[in-house]
């Protein structure tokens, strides 16, 4: 019990005041219960004891001073968001996530989630278009928390056209962020890791969704929903899956989804040992997989959700200019895309959009995106500042 509880500062407890948590002793003795409303002699009381202790839920759900921290996050935040570009909020949002997968016993990790949690879906409504393309133009690093994003944003999107409630929603992207939560940030080394998995390795892997489960629980989790998402994520239809061999309606449809865009994303990004699969030979082999071809519902939203050519990816035009997909178009095969042009080694936007669905401006293939990763500006592509 007692590697539990946290130190409580004992300036913030004050008298005439409910108090926002439980207070213990070291050895896990309560002194008083939370809510009670201490008067000035039993706060002088109180701080007698050398010591004072919590748990680290209750202080970090509860404290004033956090919740005041908290809010003045919120405000800057909402205030920045009308001008600021989607890219360099996502870029905030992996540095978060390094940070929490880094220390996901921290006190205020489960606040950090749910803040994060609540501005990717932000910038998924904001700007869908610019938050898809990350999934193939974002840096090629910190896979962990790059992954996550990815498919926390695809999940955003199915559950919108599923039209899912504001809860059901939350607790799917949520899985999402943390569905790898008990690997910290070993996937990043598995990612780029050429030689045969170890048999630890293995182990980790085998037993991550009921772990990272078990891990957002202790953290103060109680949304069943999004734990029962994570347990699950990697089960199929067929029985194939793990930890625990489900077969079709024993899965949770949230599962599915999560799995669905666990499997797309990490087609459309590289390994060390092998190159990225290009998206619209990924989406085609989505549809035609045994574990999730008999949810035909379910693919035709992922598709239609994505298209066969995203936001992000780069093609080639029949009248031979390179360009690179900027929004969804009304079919699902003739979205915008900006044109670009090579002026001494760089690759510079042309201010032309190009309607693929004229015959000179067909699709005639998809490229691999290297150099645009390397040479454009993002931000300005999908019409945002950089800052």
């Amino acid at each position: 019990m007692t590697k539990r509880l946290i130190q409580v500062t004992k300036n913030l407890i004050k008298p005439d005041q409910p108090l926002f948590c439980p207070i213990y002793k070291e050895d896990g003795t309560l002194l008083v219960r939370k809510g009670y409303v201490l008067s000035h002699s039993q706060v002088s009381a109180l701080n007698k004891h050398e010591n004072l202790f919590t748990f680290a839920k209750d202080l970090r759900r509860s404290s004033p001073e956090y919740r005041k921290r908290s809010a003045r996050k919120r405000d800057t935040y909402n205030q920045k968001r009308s001008t600021q570009s989607p890219f360099v909020r996502l870029q905030k949002m992996r540095d978060e996530l390094i940070r929490i997968y880094e220390k996901p016993d921290d006190i205020h990790a489960l606040d950090d989630i749910l803040r994060t949690l609540e501005r990717l879906e932000i910038v998924c409504e904001d700007a869908p278009d610019a938050a898809l393309a990350t999934i193939f133009v974002d840096p090629d690093d910190h896979y962990t928390v790059r992954h996550a994003l990815h498919v926390g944003i695809l999940c955003y999107m199915m559950a919108e056209q599923l039209n899912w409630d504001e809860a059901m929603t939350r607790s799917l992207v949520g899985a999402a962020l943390t569905m790898n939560l008990s690997m910290g940030l070993a996937q990043d080394g598995l990612q780029a890791q050429a030689e045969p998995l170890t048999k630890e390795q293995k182990r980790m892997i085998h037993i991550h969704p009921i772990e990272s489960a078990r891990m957002l629980m202790k953290m103060g989790l109680k949304d069943k929903t999004w734990l029962n998402f994570i347990a699950n994520h990697h089960e199929n239809l067929d029985g194939s899956g793990y930890p625990r061999k489900l077969k079709m309606d024993d899965i949770p449809l949230g599962a599915s989804m999560l799995h669905l865009a666990d499997v797309y994303c990490a087609k459309v990004t590289g390994r060390r040992y092998r190159e990225p699969i290009l998206a619209n030979v990924a989406a085609k082999e989505v549809f035609l997989d045994k574990d999730t071809k008999s949810q035909n519902n379910l693919i035709e939203v992922f598709i239609r959700i994505l298209g066969i050519y995203p936001p992000g990816v780069m093609v080639r035009l029949n009248n031979g200019e390179n360009a690179v997909v900027v929004k969804r178009g009304e079919r699902v095969d003739t979205p915008s895309v900006r044109s670009l042009l090579e002026t001494r080694g760089k690759i510079i936007m042309n201010t032309a959009n190009r309607n693929t669905a004229k015959d000179e401006f067909a699709i005639q293939e998809v490229l691999f995106p290297n150099r645009l990763n390397q040479y454009t500006n993002f931000s300005a592509l999908w019409g945002f500042t950089s800052k």
